[in-house]
């Protein structure tokens, strides 16, 4: 072979000489891809025809419909028939029916070019690549063979030449021995016999050696025939070899590439053409077309007027009684409230609609900056709003001029309530009919100022006139008085999921027991924690204590208190408590939470306030206690309660609850269903008001 061409090669002047197997595993490689290629060929081919198949069916199906729903539908002869349901339109004369069978055609004749691209798929590329497989291996078969034939004949020179080498080395050691013999041999007769071995060995030593000689020499000049001459020769038509196969692979993703662009200059090709009908839809024309053949002659509808029911014989006047006149006044004042909302949305929707105006003009100018069909989708959905807002204006302040008209100029004489929808977990007398109130849906109303309850159905028949003060709707409702705490009159929030209810004062006896008072942390409170001044009456004082209460005096002889809870101390200077035991009260809370005491035993210390329950002065501060649970079965309420929404506290006088969670309520009887109760959450170590339609009893 040339050597040029060796020297050329990159297998021979770049590969190993012994590096046949990788190059094998290389080629066999390359073949594979060729097969790759031809199996996605044959998914694809049956893709498209797939597609094909299915594209006549769809066009076909859509003008068979197109076709029917023409004949049904449409009347090009005569206007809109709403008997039959036709439509005057003459559809032979539409631009827009023409450009949808346009679609339709256009559909069915790119599945017969997907039907005929499969076919080339099939005819052109997957049966001629299958044969290229079927060849290249059978090239690549006997490569290797004759790789295989190369190495079995180096193996058998080498095997030779070792075969020589054994026989040498055998016939040298024969030599030797024989000369060891030769030499001890006395007599003159095994001294010849051993000399004519000996010679004869020699003999066959020089022969054995000889060959020896030659077959090394074979096996050299093999080595070099094998390495400098057959294997970069081998190596060249192996490279050949591989540079065909890509040389294959290419030829066909061009033949690939070819059938493709064909079908995309086709479909190019009908899609232009489609193109140009679609460009004679004419819009006005298609409007003309329906126009003409629907004439209307449009009458506006009657007025309604009241009509009087059965022998009252009623005029179309509104009713001045005097409930109605408050009816008439709760609905003014809601309509005034309903006209404020509405005029307050409809600037906001109208500034909203300035924005977007100048978002399209902006949007024209510079296409590149936003989609102008979104933006006047927006718009037109920025109208419908403005549209439904200015109807229900338009009924409100209808509304509100014949109240005004014929109530007049009436005095209400009070403030109106500002009634929040609510829900009731617990029955809840209505403060209007006296009926009761329960459910979870929204059934009720509460008045954030006054804690006024009713249904919605009295709602507009409540007489307007709100206190303004918690527990004004109670005290005209029973006339009873009261006794508030500092807790700030709220509102609960209403998220549309949990209940409201006003924020109601907290009881008498428990208002000290704060969040932090049962908790574990107040058992490890100090003397040095107490700051001693001039305070108000504690809170948890009944009446009786609370009026021989002297902010001034030093010590207070003639109270006792009644242990709650059980207390051990945490810090010198506090004492033990046990429940249901009386203690002598030495210095009452001065705003700490704590109190001095003297104990049965003579004993003195603090304990803490809300741990106690004071009672009235007496001449033996230790005579007849109480026992705990009789005094609690007179004054309080002890149950659990399970959460059903969650709460969270605005102050330090309430809880945070949570759903799920089980409190312990301990409440007065006469503030049983005031909207807010005191309870202990021991899992948590906390205590506190919340809401009482958050919880039910278990």
């Amino acid at each position: 072979m040339d050597s040029s061409k060796l020297e050329s090669s990159l297998f021979c002047q770049n590969l190993k000489k012994d590096s046949l197997n990788p190059i094998n595993l290389y080629l066999t490689f390359q073949t594979s891809l060729i097969s790759e290629f031809r199996e996605f060929l044959k998914e694809k081919t049956q893709l498209e025809k797939e597609l094909g198949q299915k594209y006549a069916q769809l066009s076909q199906k859509y003008s068979i419909k197109l076709e029917k729903r023409l004949e049904t539908s449409c009347n090009t002869s005569g206007s809109t028939d709403g008997n039959t349901g036709q439509l005057g339109f003459d559809y032979t004369n539409s631009s827009v029916v023409l450009a949808l069978k346009q679609v339709f055609n256009e559909c069915s004749t790119m599945g017969q070019e997907r039907i005929r691209l499969s076919e080339r798929f099939q005819a052109e590329l997957m049966d001629p690549i299958k044969m290229c497989i079927s060849a290249n291996s059978e090239a690549r078969k006997k490569h290797i063979n004759f790789i295989q034939r190369l190495g079995s004949e180096k193996d058998k020179i080498y095997s030779e030449k070792d075969k020589a080498r054994a026989k040498y080395e055998e016939i040298c050691k024969e030599v030797e021995q024989n000369q060891v013999k030769q030499e001890r041999s006395f007599e003159l007769k095994n001294q010849d016999k051993a000399f004519k071995q000996y010679f004869q060995d020699v003999i066959d030593r020089n022969n054995d050696k000889n060959l020896y000689l030659l077959a090394v020499h074979c096996a050299n000049r093999y080595k070099k025939r094998h390495y400098y001459e057959i294997v970069p020769e081998l190596l060249y038509h192996l490279q050949t070899f591989s540079e065909r196969q890509s040389e294959q692979l290419q030829a066909y993703f061009k033949h690939y590439n070819s059938l493709q662009l064909n079908l995309n200059q086709y479909e190019v090709q009908n899609i232009n053409q489609s193109l140009a009908v679609y460009n004679q839809v004419e819009a006005h024309s298609e409007v003309e077309n329906f126009v003409h053949r629907n004439p209307s002659n449009w009458n506006e509808p009657n007025d309604v007027h009241f009509n009087s029911y059965g022998d009252f014989f009623e005029d179309d006047q509104l009713i001045l009684e005097e409930d109605s006149k408050i009816f008439l006044v709760n609905k003014s004042n809601k309509l005034k409230n309903s006209i404020e909302d509405a005029e307050f949305s409809l600037n906001n929707k109208f500034k909203e609609l300035e924005g977007l105006n100048s978002l399209l003009t902006a949007y024209k100018e510079n296409s590149d900056l936003g989609d102008q069909d979104e933006v006047r989708e927006n718009i037109v959905e920025n109208w419908r709003e403005i549209v439904l807002i200015q109807d229900n204006l338009a009924l409100y302040k209808e509304e509100q001029r014949v109240i005004e008209s014929q109530l007049g100029d009436f005095n209400v004489g009070g403030t109106f309530h500002d009634l929040k929808s609510a829900s009731f977990t617990i029955p809840t007398t209505c403060d209007y009919c006296d009926s009761t109130i329960w459910g979870l849906a929204k059934q009720g109303y509460t008045c954030k100022d006054c804690g006024f309850n009713c249904h919605a159905k009295c709602e507009l028949k409540v007489t307007p006139n709100c206190t303004r003060v918690k527990g004004g709707a109670k005290n005209m409702k029973r006339s009873q008085s009261l006794n508030y705490s500092t807790l700030g009159a709220k509102t609960a929030p209403f998220n549309g999921n949990t209940p409201t209810t006003p924020r109601q004062p907290l009881p008498s006896q428990f208002s000290s027991m704060t969040p932090t008072s049962l908790s574990p942390s107040t058992s490890s409170a100090g003397v040095s924690k107490i700051n001693r001044q001039s305070t108000p009456p504690p809170t948890y004082l009944d009446d009786q204590a609370a009026a021989s209460y002297s902010p001034e005096a030093s010590g207070t002889p003639n109270i006792t208190a009644l242990a709650l809870y059980d207390y051990e101390t945490g810090e010198p200077g506090e004492v033990n408590l046990i429940e249901g035991e009386t203690i002598k009260v030495i210095e009452l809370d001065d705003g700490s939470g704590w109190i001095k005491a003297e104990l049965k035993n003579g004993s003195q210390g603090l304990v803490p306030a809300s741990y106690v329950q004071i009672n009235a002065a007496s001449e033996n501060p230790f005579e007849s206690p109480v026992p705990s649970a009789a005094k609690l079965d007179n004054s309080t309420m002890n149950f659990q309660v399970k959460v059903l929404y969650d709460f969270t506290a605005e102050n330090d006088s309430e809880m945070t609850i949570a759903t799920d969670e089980t409190i312990q309520v301990v409440i007065s009887k006469d503030q049983l269903d005031d909207g807010w109760w005191y309870g202990n959450n021991t899992a948590k170590g906390t205590s506190g008001l919340f809401p009482s339609n958050y919880v039910v009893k278990l």
